[in-house]
């Protein structure tokens, strides 16, 4: 309920904000990111669903080792294709956008694709795993007073659309922090190595 006010109060702010523009390079940002993270989170799924067998069977040195594996992978496609965005984003700017006003936009939007990635693999597997929702909770209504708090304040700072996108960069950073303290059990120990095909084939 918490997470659902702020953000309905945070949409009543922005449309009274910003301009049409400002809105429509806002909205042009989300689709953006709704469009590439297929691209990234891919194995989070069946990476997942073998870590919480391996975990909730005891089999902990298992669960560690493929986590650790599919952490590593999630990481890499999430980087490898910020920095693409991030190297190209005065000519994806005049493409998508038709200007390149709006590069610094899809470099936030970049930024934000890692946090997202990293931290929806640690709630999609190790606190499912670990059965951690009090705690999932928690990361939430803290990821939106981060992210809708950021966002406004730098909005009303004069950053526009920008300051919106830099607010989800910190909810999604504040959250990842969070997590990587709640599931540290999960990277610290010992592992085993565990076929990663078959988890990656679902």
């Amino acid at each position: 309920m918490v997470t659902l006010a702020l953000q309905a109060a945070f949409y009543l702010i922005i449309v009274r904000v910003l301009s049409l523009k400002g809105l429509g390079a806002y909205a042009a940002a989300g689709t953006l990111f709704t469009l590439l993270l297929p691209l990234v989170v891919w194995p989070i799924f069946g990476i997942g669903r073998y870590v919480i067998g391996y975990y909730q069977t005891g089999r902990l040195e298992e669960a560690r080792g493929l986590y650790i594996r599919g952490l590593a992978i999630v990481l890499v496609s999430s980087v490898a294709t910020a920095v693409v965005i991030w190297a190209l984003a005065s000519p994806l700017s005049e493409l998508y956008y038709g200007t390149t006003r709006y590069a610094w936009l899809l470099r936030l939007t970049a930024l934000d694709l890692v946090a997202y990635t990293y931290y929806n693999y640690v709630y999609y597997v190790a606190f499912q795993a670990s059965t951690r929702f009090g705690r999932w909770g928690l990361t939430q209504v803290v990821w939106a007073f981060v992210r809708y708090g950021v966002g406004l304040a730098l909005l009303f700072a004069g950053f526009g659309p920008a300051g919106l996108i830099a607010g989800w960069v910190a909810g999604d950073a504040a959250s990842a922090a969070l997590g990587t303290y709640w599931s540290l059990d999960f990277v610290v120990g010992s592992g085993s190595k565990v076929p990663l095909l078959p988890a990656l084939s679902i």
